[in-house]
């Protein structure tokens, strides 16, 4: 299994999962065709599931899968992180390639995806006011809260992924978020949602403050 990541934390991560092979890449930096084929090189495999994780890099994922020699290829078209962790929960190393490309894209459906970055200009995206530097909160690829301060963007950004159904929270915290911010953040989730478990790890990841996931 290839996937790109960006971030030590999220990286290891990955590996934990059964990832063989890390691009390092993602938002600001988007691996090309070539560098998905040579982690398939590298991965010395006879069939190979990549992860793109960003809805940018599944362009150049596809053709790698399409012109690979090295190896049989399928495109897990993962657009986050949280999802990509999730579709790695799916993995099956008995199963073909097509029955795990099925399994993992069903698996990682099943997860809702927040990010919280900082703006870079005002603008106003889906009605949405937006401030530059305001803390912005983006759930599935839509921009649903933009607030200055960050704690409570990331707690706002909660509060609309949450439903009834929800049983897990997993935050991811960047190379620029504080201890002790991410610590009064998961005790104000806590207390709110007390059937809601919720789980911490260190990403060390760029651009995102704290990637957040729902399942």
């Amino acid at each position: 299994i290839v996937a790109v990541a960006a971030g030590e934390g999220i990286q290891e991560l990955f590996k934990s999962m059964g990832v063989t092979t890390i691009i390092n890449g993602g938002q600001t930096m988007n691996p090309s065709t070539e560098d998905i084929l040579q982690a398939v090189k590298e991965a010395h495999a006879e069939k190979v599931i990549v992860l793109p994780n960003n809805k940018n890099i599944q362009m150049a994922a596809n053709q790698a899968a399409e012109v690979s020699e090295d190896a049989a290829v399928a495109v897990v078209a993962t657009r986050t992180i949280s999802e990509g962790l999730a579709s790695l929960l799916a993995f099956n190393p008995e199963a073909s390639l097509e029955d795990n490309k099925a399994a993992m894209s069903e698996q990682m459906a099943l997860v809702s995806s927040g990010q919280i970055t900082n703006a870079v200009r005002d603008t106003n995206i889906d009605g949405v006011e937006i401030k530059t530097d305001d803390f912005m909160g983006i759930v599935d690829g839509k921009i649903l809260v933009s607030i200055a301060d960050r704690k409570e963007a990331t707690l706002a950004t909660i509060d609309k992924m949450i439903n009834d159904d929800s049983e897990i929270l997993t935050i991811i915290y960047g190379e620029d978020a504080e201890a002790s911010e991410v610590e009064e953040i998961t005790e104000a989730v806590e207390a709110k949602y007390p059937d809601v478990e919720v789980e911490v790890h260190e990403g060390n990841q760029p651009v995102y403050t704290y990637l957040l996931s729902v399942e």
